[in-house]
């Protein structure tokens, strides 16, 4: 509601980017990801698992 989900979503895309990491995902994937993420319903190794899933 108030962006904090997209300031995250954002910023870990250029933490990522900064470290040499480029992702391949559709922007539905991403916002799902973060939603659940705020609702409590992935934890960090369901993160870094899609991140590493996306990975190019």
């Amino acid at each position: 509601m108030d962006g904090n989900k997209r300031i995250a979503a954002h910023a870990m895309l250029l933490f990522l980017a900064i470290n040499g990491v480029e992702l391949r995902y559709a922007q539905h994937e991403l916002s799902d990801v973060f939603l659940k993420l705020a609702a409590g319903e992935v934890k960090y190794e369901d993160i870094l698992e899609w991140v590493i899933e996306h990975e190019i």
